[in-house]
């Protein structure tokens, strides 16, 4: 037997909020769902993300999977991967005696552009650094065979971007 949308908001309990997303709201998380995808997120990831910054209070995950018309398990994966990403942040319940978990994000977006961008470069850029570091390494270290055709030229050329964009991402943060 299906369950019916009052049954779900029954389960909810006697504090259950039902939100409903304007249809300019709903073009809004879809375009930074596309946005986010680009970034790096999930396309769940960064609708939830969206929905969190425009809605008015902290919500749950059962709200979230409502508001957005998503089964209760891909949100579950979009919220550990925003979480993964230092993202959210757990807020207490309005409603006392309720045990679920809220979150919310900050309340300027651009604190959440500098941690994805953070991120990004803890995920992405910081182990290509590495392999680049260890590659000039091997590079001198074979003395007796020459590195590649222009290698060194083309490691010191990414690693000056790298250094340049650590360098902004850093200016950035304070």
């Amino acid at each position: 037997m299906r369950a019916t949308s009052a049954s779900r908001a029954a389960r909810g309990g006697p504090h259950h909020h039902t939100m409903h997303l304007s249809p300019l709201a709903q073009l809004l998380i879809a375009h930074l769902g596309d946005l986010g995808s680009q970034c790096g997120l999930s396309r769940t990831a960064s609708q939830i993300l969206s929905l969190l910054y425009i809605a008015s209070r902290p919500l749950n995950a059962d709200e979230i999977a409502q508001a957005l018309s998503r089964s209760r398990s891909n949100i579950s994966v979009g919220l550990r991967e925003l979480d993964s990403w230092n993202l959210t942040r757990p807020s207490q319940a309005d409603v006392p005696r309720d045990r679920r978990e809220y979150l919310r994000v900050p309340a300027d977006v651009w604190v959440s552009f500098r941690t994805l961008a953070a991120e990004r470069k803890r995920r992405e850029i910081d182990p290509a650094l590495r392999a680049l570091r260890a590659l000039r390494q091997e590079a001198g270290a074979a003395e007796d065979a020459p590195p590649p055709a222009g290698a060194h030229r083309c490691t010191a050329g990414v690693a000056d971007a790298a250094r340049r964009l650590d360098a902004r991402h850093a200016a950035a943060g304070r």
